[in-house]
């Protein structure tokens, strides 16, 4: 295996030669390949020295030949991605890919177009932009070899709930994921209490990759989905709200009380999930009585 630190070095030495040589550009594209393969144990070790070797040879090497390496764009975000090199990252891909981030035509193997989907997609959540993320996980699943297609599942299941879309249920059983096929149960139904219990039981493996957010950010909808349920049930859009936290405490989730059932039905309306609003001292809420409820646009 070669170490790291000759990696770095063969980098520096590239860069002292003729950036528009086949050779170079070749021998630059094969170490950029091997640096992301070692990046994450990198990171997950917190070896802050060689992380700024990396980073300052890769901002030399991207000011340098950028465009020469389109073709190596996923590993270079991966790279930048574990060095938390967000915005650099995402301005690479604004001049790569020229204002057509989801252009997976420019490269010629499946895995590179994976491993390019795989992390624009990443970096996208990073920015809170979800619809944006979603598509790009899209495009890298169709390329991504089975393995590579599990990943990319964990990400692009509770992206795809966030828009009220579910990836077929046959497929996640198909790959045996216990916890995507309960994610989608409990959100599926608004079961407020399994949901919490859920991300109890996973936070520290969720926290650990850096999915937490994304799967707390989940909640709007198991309540969104349950208060659906109640809308059709009732067959009424205006309520008092205590209707709502007997609904949340039917579940099991018996500590719900009055101010987070506000909580809730508020930021659905700042998010634009549903068409109402609380009124009446925050006791009560009224809900258009068409398109009453949607999903997360963005």
């Amino acid at each position: 295996m070669t170490d790291i630190q000759e990696l770095i070095t063969g980098l520096k030495e590239c860069m002292n030669y003729d950036v528009d040589d086949t050779a170079v550009i070749g021998d630059c594209i094969n170490i950029i390949r091997m640096i992301s393969k070692k990046i994450v144990s990198i990171y997950r070790e917190h070896d802050d020295d060689l992380m700024s070797q990396i980073s300052d040879i890769m901002t030399v090497v991207i000011g340098k030949m950028a465009s020469r390496l389109t073709v190596v764009l996923g590993y270079i975000l991966c790279i930048l991605y574990h060095l938390k090199r967000y915005g650099d990252a995402l301005n690479v891909v604004e001049v790569l890919m020229e204002s057509k981030p989801l252009n997976f035509s420019v490269f010629i193997k499946a895995s590179d177009s994976a491993m390019y989907g795989y992390y624009y997609g990443k970096l996208l959540i990073v920015n809170s932009r979800y619809q944006n993320a979603a598509e790009s996980f899209e495009r890298a699943y169709m390329c991504a070899s089975p393995n590579f297609q599990e990943v990319i599942l964990m990400y692009l299941v509770p992206l795809q709930l966030r828009r009220g879309k579910y990836v077929p249920r046959d497929l996640l059983e198909k790959v045996n994921n216990v916890l995507l096929l309960e994610l989608c149960d409990v959100v599926s139904c608004g079961d407020v209490y399994n949901y919490e219990q859920l991300l109890k039981e996973n936070g520290s493996a969720l926290l650990s990759v850096g999915l937490y957010p994304l799967y707390n950010s989940l909640r709007i909808v198991v309540y969104r989905n349950l208060l659906d349920f109640v809308f059709r049930t009732k067959k009424v859009t205006k309520m008092h709200l205590e209707l709502f936290v007997k609904a949340v405490q039917a579940t099991g989730e018996k500590e719900c009380d009055l101010i987070t059932v506000q909580n809730m039905i508020t930021n659905m309306a700042s998010d634009k999930i549903l068409k109402g609003a609380v009124y009446i001292g925050m006791k009560a809420m009224a809900a258009a009585p068409c398109d009453t409820l949607t999903y997360y646009q963005f």
